[in-house]
């Protein structure tokens, strides 16, 4: 199925799922469940095939009848072994700088707040990044069969951008992926989207080696993209839940300046801040700031760069795709009922309040190191052949 036909597919099914949400969910649930079924059947009759073929070749007790045994077999191990993948892959768990309730108490605090209203399950590991961005992972260590522990992941550059209110909204809004009936049933339905996507990646890229991949490259390339589809519409769907989420417990305002700051200031971070930065290797052995140390004071310094009208009728503009999950920004605030508002410069960021105190000053240290350790050497090579050119 090429890009324009899953377009028209997603469309169609987001109709659908407008019409009747919870109709809707249920058909992804039985697809979902139906996807296991053929799963386990696969590989009990291929089991069974294997067992049948074995006691006939020892029943017969003739030489040529075991020689067809072992070709049947190495058709058949193959098969056995990749849906024993399945069940047993073990995804990448996400990863970051550890957090502990000591160093962020005010976070910590939110987090059990949150816990207590919503009812859901808990999280097991806080971990900050270098990216803007938030989000939630529920990471499954046995595959198929389980022991999952959820993940907050929160970027530092989003800690420091955003006000303490705007980013109670977001930690609800991430909570509330994994919250209520809803929200357990549609993990669930995420875990085994990645799962399946792994899958058919390494299918995919293995397909060339043997006869066995190619076929099995050939059948989920006619199941996936449908699958795909119907995992992709209810993963929206859950956006709009989440954001209802986050509009309860943080307010209408708070949850939109926080979606409009998001928006605009993480465009402005990959547009405009990162390559400005690189381009310093053009002129100094070494940046003149590090990157992180200097984020507080540049999104200030900058607000009438990013924070434009022009650019909020831009964003206005744009319209949901389907290479991304999330609404655009028109129709999330839409669906919570907010006008579009540019938001106030940040004063007393979330990195201010929900760390504790020289904590923030630390992860910028840290995440600068980091950065520096990973881009020193292309730095420098870069100085060098713009200098010496």
């Amino acid at each position: 199925m090429d890009h324009k036909a899953f377009e028209h597919l997603v469309r169609r099914l987001e109709l659908d799922s407008h019409a009747s949400p919870a109709a809707f969910r249920r058909k992804v649930f039985a697809i979902s469940i139906a996807a296991y079924v053929v799963l386990f059947g696969a590989l009990a009759a291929l089991v069974a095939l294997f067992v049948v073929a074995t006691q006939w070749a020892l029943e017969s007790h003739r030489t040529f009848s075991t020689i067809k045994l072992g070709l049947f077999g190495l058709f058949l191990l193959p098969l056995i072994f990749v849906v024993l993948r399945v069940m047993f892959m073990r995804l990448d768990a996400p990863t970051g700088r550890s957090l502990e309730r000591a160093e962020a108490p005010k976070l910590f605090e939110i987090l059990d707040k949150l816990h207590g209203k919503l009812n859901g399950p808990p999280i097991h590991q806080v971990l900050v990044t270098d990216e803007y961005n938030a989000a939630i992972c529920q990471h499954a260590r046995f595959g198929i069969f389980g022991g999952n522990r959820n993940y907050l992941i929160v970027g530092l550059p989003y800690l420091l951008g955003a006000t303490p209110k705007e980013m109670l909204a977001t930690l609800a809004h991430e909570y509330g992926h994994l919250c209520g009936n809803h929200g357990k049933a549609s993990a669930w339905v995420y875990r085994q989207r990645r799962l399946f996507v792994s899958l058919y990646q390494h299918v995919e890229d293995s397909a060339e080696d043997n006869v066995v991949s190619a076929a099995i490259a050939g059948a989920l390339s006619r199941f996936f993209p449908y699958y795909s589809a119907y995992t992709f519409v209810l993963a929206r769907q859950d956006e709009y839940e989440a954001d209802r989420t986050a509009t309860e417990m943080a307010g209408r305002t708070a949850n939109a300046h926080g979606l409009v700051r998001g928006h605009l200031l993480g465009a402005w971070v990959a547009r405009s801040f990162w390559p400005k930065m690189y381009e310093n290797a053009d002129r100094s052995e070494g940046p003149p700031f590090m990157p992180f140390a200097s984020m507080r004071l540049a999104f200030k310094a900058n607000y009438d760069e990013w924070a434009t009208r022009a650019a909020l009728d831009a964003a206005w503009e744009e319209r949901s795709g389907v290479d991304d999950t999330h609404p655009c920004l028109r129709e999330r605030l839409d669906a919570i009922g907010a006008a579009p508002a540019l938001p106030e410069p940040v004063e007393l960021s979330a990195a201010d309040v929900m760390l504790a105190a020289g904590l923030g000053k630390k992860l910028e240290a840290e995440l600068d190191k980091q950065w520096w350790d990973a881009n020193a050497r292309g730095w420098g090579e870069r100085y060098r052949h713009v200098t010496h050119s």
